[in-house]
């Protein structure tokens, strides 16, 4: 979180939040005169709490993982908030795509860019196509273990298949933790991604590694590393 957000908490009278399991909400509590961690709640379970304690409550917050509009249902809350008469402000968190990005060291993406797919509505467009020539970043992978999309997760490794090496890396990352694999082993490694883990695959550019490589190794050895 930024500052600017702890001080938000700090002046509210109650704190939502459905992403906190108990340990994360302990953390939490220093910065919330009352903070309601309701884990795994649905979405209209949840508003229809939010807008019932404005009965008694005059300022309240909603935490949310990362950046509250970046592929989170957040975007539905402040959307019936505005239809209420509700005023209210989004504050700038720090994404998983902000995190992933340091994570991978990504000083730099392929000439043809990077990226974002984001698979909860990719799984709708029957017209996804995959871009080797892009580094791409693949979010909502918990969506091909959902019951009743095993034919979706095979359609999916399928297109990569189609498009990569089998050799070609792909990392699954649910940060600070990340694992190498490739394209061939992926679809017996995505058996257990959970919520926030995320697939980079980058792009088709030859001895791109060995480039990198050497780069980082040059780096380390000068002066003040």
């Amino acid at each position: 979180m930024t500052i600017e957000t702890i001080a938000q908490l700090r002046s509210c009278d109650m704190v939502f939040s459905n992403s906190l399991n108990h340990a994360d909400a302990e953390r939490f509590k220093p910065y919330c005169r009352e903070l309601r961690a309701l884990e795994g709640c649905g979405w209209e379970a949840l508003t229809g709490m939010v807008f019932k304690a404005f009965s008694n409550k005059n300022k309240i917050a909603f935490l949310t993982y990362g950046n509250p509009f970046f592929l989170t249902p957040a975007a539905i809350l402040a959307e019936k908030a505005a239809r209420r008469g509700i005023d209210f402000k989004v504050m700038e968190g720090v994404s998983s795509f902000d995190a992933i990005i340091n994570h991978l060291r990504m000083g730099e993406y392929a000439p043809d860019g990077l990226r974002l797919v984001n698979l909860g509505d990719s799984f709708v467009n029957k017209a996804r196509k995959c871009t080797p020539s892009m580094d791409t970043l693949f979010f909502s992978l918990w969506r091909v273990n959902v019951k009743g999309n095993s034919g979706i997760k095979k359609n999916f490794v399928k297109e990569l298949s189609l498009a990569y090496d089998r050799l070609h890396p792909v990392f699954i990352i649910d940060h600070p933790h990340s694992v190498k694999t490739t394209i061939a082993l992926l679809e017996c490694r995505i058996d257990k991604v959970c919520l926030t883990t995320t697939i980079y695959i980058p792009a088709v550019i030859k001895n791109r590694y060995r480039r990198s490589k050497l780069f980082f190794v040059h780096k380390k050895s000068g002066p003040g590393i």
